[in-house]
């Protein structure tokens, strides 16, 4: 993964649509299957005490 060539970046072009109407064409192959990895990754681990959740949506020492 890295900075698209502008050959490939022609290729792709989620630019302009909104979130329900990208799709994993609009996005390089690689990108997709890390993206995906990720999400499932993420669904797969238990969820974590709400103390530890917190410090994922706020910054540490601003509550």
């Amino acid at each position: 993964m890295g900075i698209l060539s502008k050959a490939d970046a022609d290729k792709y072009s989620p630019e302009g649509k909104d979130a329900p109407s990208t799709t994993d064409e609009d996005f390089p192959p690689d990108i997709v299957k890390a993206l995906k990895e990720g999400v499932d990754f993420a669904v797969a681990s238990p969820v974590p005490e709400a103390e530890e959740g917190s410090k994922w949506v706020f910054a540490e020492g601003s509550l």
